[in-house]
């Protein structure tokens, strides 16, 4: 009797077993096909922003071209009120021209069609270049800017001179706008065998803990304490120059 229970409960234990894998392998093959699904969408998704970008950049072009020769009064003199009005779309229209030019860089970026025109560049020469941009914004809000060590020590390296200068004045331009009137921003270097680091250290509103770990990961997100002092910035900066940073 032992023995026929035995083998009993061993056929019943087989047949659950079978079972619960069959469980299993459907919910294996479930999530694969789900997964497939979703980087297709993903993949259309990023299609679409990257068409709808390029297709932007042709009406943003043409008013650039027209708003420029009205400035340059090609098409008859302006008033004063004139020229203010058209000066005004023109900065509203590169503000765009920017935000599509950076999106379609994103959109590039997350297809994996990063493009990196590496060559020699020296460091210090493009933070210098990205600080005199930001020169109208640091008088502004009289902020001192400090390097340690001087920019002529900092390396000569190999990289994309656009791209890291445009890392170098996103996260200058953040350390500059949140900061306190009269404020400090400190750019500092730790150079090791295989690494060099930027360190970006400013006296302003700072970042919670809770929320530093969404400002490099998710587009258009915004700190709480920048949220109060610019309600009207986009919160992609530091997500593209995570990218930038992450392709070289």
């Amino acid at each position: 009797k032992l023995n026929a229970d035995l083998h009993d409960l061993n056929q019943n234990l087989q047949a659950r077993v079978d079972a619960q894998t069959q469980e299993i392998r459907n919910a294996y093959e479930a999530e694969q096909r789900a997964r497939m699904e979703l980087e297709q969408l993903n993949e259309t998704k990023n299609q679409f922003m990257a068409l709808t970008q390029h297709h932007l950049r042709t009406p943003l072009t043409y008013l650039r071209w027209y708003l420029d020769r009205l400035l340059k009064e090609e098409t008859g003199p302006l008033n004063a009120d004139m020229r203010e009005a058209v000066a005004g779309a023109q900065t509203s229209m590169e503000r765009l021209n920017s935000l599509v030019e950076t999106l379609l860089d994103v959109t590039h970026f997350q297809m994996g069609k990063s493009d990196l025109h590496l060559k020699s560049a020296h460091l210090g020469s493009l933070a210098t270049q990205a600080v005199n941009d930001l020169r109208s914004e640091i008088e502004m809000m009289k902020v001192s800017v400090i390097y340690a060590p001087p920019l002529e020590q900092w390396p000569t390296l190999m990289l994309d001179p656009e791209k890291m200068k445009a890392v170098l004045l996103i996260v200058l331009q953040n350390a500059i706008r949140y900061n306190h009137p009269g404020g400090r921003v400190t750019l500092s270097l730790e150079i090791t065998e295989s690494v060099v680091r930027i360190i970006c250290a400013d006296t302003g509103v700072g970042v919670s803990k809770e929320e530093q770990t969404m400002l490099f990961q998710q587009l258009f997100y915004r700190g709480s304490g920048a949220r109060d002092i610019d309600a009207v910035g986009k919160g992609i900066g530091l997500s593209v120059s995570r990218l930038f940073i992450e392709a070289h």
